[in-house]
């Protein structure tokens, strides 16, 4: 990095768990590592780099090979930090194998496939059972006493619960039964209202996902859907930094699972957070436009010099029949690990610390 005088590069990069045999561990297991304070199972716990977003303060240009190969001779040698495994296969067959191998044995949860300016993430179908810990009140559901959005959890071996996250686009006439579960209320904040696990939901992973991503306002529009974000205000207020704003559908099919995403950066350009947040409603058909609101904790919200928006959606035409969903030009794929995603900002005293 010195020889090309940099001194930041900013990264993605997902935390992922690996047992003694390097096999990826589940969310569960990974969450469990990262919040315990075992400094043995932290070792389990590794950080695959998939993105060069920036050098410098300026975005970068290169072109994906490029890219993972430059991040990899700046981490070769590490045990936490690597890039995560790529390859730019010439024919189908080749891509067959490389699912077999990485996923189908080695247990990855999926690829994620450049192409033609598109990018795809591809998953076998998962099925778990979880038990619902509350229901979101960010959506015009709540207000209708529905339960359209519901925060899930997986229990551990000890009867303690993982949240994993939350589960959006429940049916009408199921939103209307769960709203039941409201007489097992626990608490509440301003976010959530939690409940006794006395429900378990069972929910399919979609193994197709389509990334439309819409930075800054610009948009980009991938195969037949297209969101853009037509407007957005910032505030800040007594309990955070909240941006509303208005996702449009201008592709060519209704979108399904619409969602913004804001990363909010300081005055130096470092990331601080991000945060997603589902429209309202999160299916839009075509030319349909639909509100968000996206909120900053008040312990970050004094930081924020910036901020950039996107907005992703899966495509419609993949998703299959469910209980609950909840929640690479030549063609690269790269793998993906069960994890947490994150922004990693990488300064040069750090990535040689990581070297070491």
């Amino acid at each position: 990095m010195r020889q090309w005088n940099i001194v930041e590069a900013e990264m993605l990069g997902e935390f992922y768990a690996v047992d003694e045999q390097g096999k990826p561990l589940t969310l569960p297991k990974l969450i469990h590592y990262l919040k315990g304070s075992d400094t043995k199972l932290q070792q389990h716990v590794k950080i695959g780099l998939f993105e060069l977003v920036s050098l410098n303060g300026t975005r970068s240009e290169l072109i994906y090979p490029f890219k993972f190969q430059t991040m990899q001779s700046w981490v070769q040698g590490g045990s936490l930090v690597h890039v995560l495994d790529w390859i730019e296969p010439a024919n189908f067959e080749q891509v067959q194998e490389y699912w077999k191998s990485k996923v189908e044995t080695d247990k990855w949860e999926g690829l994620v496939i450049r192409f033609n300016g598109d990018v795809w993430k591809v998953k076998p179908n998962v099925n778990l059972d979880a038990a619902i810990i509350g229901i979101n009140k960010n959506n015009k559901g709540f207000e209708l006493k529905k339960a359209k959005s519901l925060k899930l959890a997986l229990m551990n071996d000890d009867g303690s619960f993982v949240e994993i996250g939350d589960c959006s686009g429940v049916g009408e006439q199921e939103a209307g039964e769960l709203w039941g579960l409201t007489e097992f209320k626990l608490g509440e904040d301003s976010q959530t209202v939690f409940v006794q696990p006395v429900v378990i939901a069972t929910i399919e992973y979609i193994d197709t996902y389509l990334d439309v991503r819409i930075v800054n306002n610009s948009t980009t529009q991938n195969g037949q859907v297209g969101l853009e974000i037509i407007s957005n205000s910032p505030s800040l207020e007594s309990n955070g930094f909240r941006i509303n704003g208005t996702i449009k559908d201008i592709g060519n099919q209704s979108a399904t699972f619409v969602r913004a995403i804001a990363t909010f950066y300081n005055s130096s350009g470092h990331a601080i957070d991000a945060i997603l947040n589902d429209s309202d409603p999160s299916s839009l058909d075509i030319n349909q436009t639909a509100p968000f609101s996206i909120l900053l904790n008040t312990s970050k919200a004094s930081q924020v010099d910036h901020y950039a928006l996107e907005a992703e959606a899966y495509d419609s035409n993949l998703i299959p029949d469910c209980e609950l969903i909840p929640e690479f030009q030549p063609m690269l794929f790269m793998l993906m690990p069960l994890i947490l995603t994150m922004t990693v900002v990488l300064e040069l005293k750090l990535l040689a610390r990581a070297k070491r």
